[in-house]
């Protein structure tokens, strides 16, 4: 779960910007920030929270976006990925949350 007061929030422009140009050259476009929000890749979807009526995301949840995705095709299962919502579980419940 994003924390605006402690991560470096980004609207979708924002996150698309900070992307490397991967796709002949050219910048990811906001609906893929977007897409990745709302429907995911692979089962695994992008952080959001609403910030004065506006949906965003973090540097951070972009992070552990990735990181979700690439667990997933090393071990090829979805072990990794609720071995890692267990651990984030465990995190959130020792901040109080």
């Amino acid at each position: 779960m994003i924390d605006p007061l402690k991560e470096s929030v980004l609207t979708y422009s924002q996150a698309a910007r900070r992307l490397p140009k991967l796709r002949k050259d050219q910048p990811t476009h906001p609906t893929t920030i977007w897409r990745w929000a709302t429907r995911g890749v692979r089962g695994v979807r992008l952080e959001t929270v609403k910030v004065g009526g506006r949906t965003v995301t973090s540097f951070e949840a972009l992070s552990r976006f990735f990181s979700a995705l690439n667990r997933q095709s090393i071990c090829g299962n979805s072990v990794a990925t609720s071995e890692h919502d267990e651990k984030v579980a465990a995190e959130l419940r020792s901040m109080g949350i």
